[in-house]
Order: C-alpha cells, then sequence, then structure tokens
C-alpha cells in the first residue's frame, strides 16, 4: 500500500471515528475512488467555473466598448438581483434598447458609462427579451453594414466564396437608392 493511500486510509478512519480494521479494505478502496471520482469532478466544474467567467468577462469588455459608442448609454443598479453590486448596462441600439446584466467583478470596465439610479428612466427595461435583443443587434449591425454609399462613390467589393452576401448587398443596395438602373 502506498503512502498517499495509508493516509487516505487513516483519514477515512478518523472521519468515521472508528479504529483501523474495522472497515474492509474493499469498502476503503471503493470510498478511495469515489473521493478521485469527486476531485475529478470538482475540478471539471472549477475549469467550466472559470472558463464561464473569462467568457462573461470578454462580453462585459464588448459591451462597455458598445457602450462607449453609443450614445446615451447608461448603467444602473440592477433591482433584480439580491447579490450587490450587480448593475445593468442599458444601450440604444438602433432605436431599440439592449440591456446586459454586469457583474461587480466588470464594473471596472463601466466607469465611463453614465451611472444613473434604478428609477431614472433611461434605466426602465423596455420588456425585450433575449432573443429580440439580438435580432435588434444582428439588424443594425446588417443596416450600418449594408449602408447605401453616396451616388458616384466607388464601391470595392471582395465577394470571393460569399456569392448569396454579395447578391443581398445589391438588393439592399437597389432597394434603399430606390435606382433600379
Amino acid at each position: 500500500m502506498t503512502e498517499q493511500a495509508e493516509t487516505f486510509r487513516d483519514a477515512v478512519y478518523e472521519a468515521l471515528s472508528i479504529a483501523p480494521g474495522q472497515l474492509p479494505e474493499t469498502a476503503i478502496s471503493a470510498i478511495h475512488g469515489r473521493a478521485a471520482t469527486i476531485r475529478e469532478q470538482q475540478q471539471r466544474a472549477e475549469q467550466a467555473e472559470a472558463e464561464r467567467d473569462g467568457a462573461y468577462r470578454e462580453r462585459a469588455h464588448l459591451v462597455a466598448l458598445l457602450a462607449a459608442m453609443t450614445e446615451g448609454a447608461v448603467i444602473a443598479p440592477a433591482p433584480d438581483v439580491e447579490d450587490a453590486g450587480w448593475q445593468i448596462a442599458h444601450l440604444k441600439i438602433g432605436g431599440h434598447q439592449a440591456s446586459w446584466h454586469i457583474s461587480p467583478r466588470d464594473a471596472d470596465l463601466f466607469v465611463h458609462v453614465e451611472h444613473v439610479t434604478v428609477g431614472d428612466r433611461r434605466a426602465q427595461w423596455d420588456g425585450h427579451t433575449t432573443d429580440e435583443k439580438y435580432e435588434r443587434i444582428r439588424q443594425e449591425t446588417y443596416d450600418r453594414a449594408c449602408t447605401v454609399p453616396a451616388p458616384g462613390a466607388r464601391i470595392v467589393l471582395n465577394i470571393q466564396g460569399d456569392g448569396d452576401r454579395f447578391t443581398e448587398f445589391v438588393r439592399e443596395y437597389v432597394r434603399r437608392s430606390g435606382d433600379g438602373r
């Protein structure tokens, strides 16, 4: 028996308040196996939590950037979260509200955003769903990406492998310019 296994066995006897030899070695071995499985699952959970927190931090960076680029962005305490320090960033995108919960650990990214109270009219949720929020963002992205150039402007497109996007761009250009030629 290895020193690690002996240490574990002694810890089991102590935790169960029983004398050495009162528990069969097969039971100790099974407990040791279960403990190893639990430690492995705990490590996986901690790794997943760290990855999740990293993804939320990345999202917070992007929301902070978007807030800096969006006129009228505000941040207010989150009335729907019991934990202290949570906030909600409220932005107007394409004339519609988009909002995100901001963790206290990401608050440092939002010092440039106007801080308001929960009662501020700009911090009132308009009832949008997450799907609606991302549809609005998708539409605004499309609208900005497909802005019709000024008449006579030179248009340079790289359409390698993306003929459908080119076709959609041309249709949108014709629709917006009102010039069917």
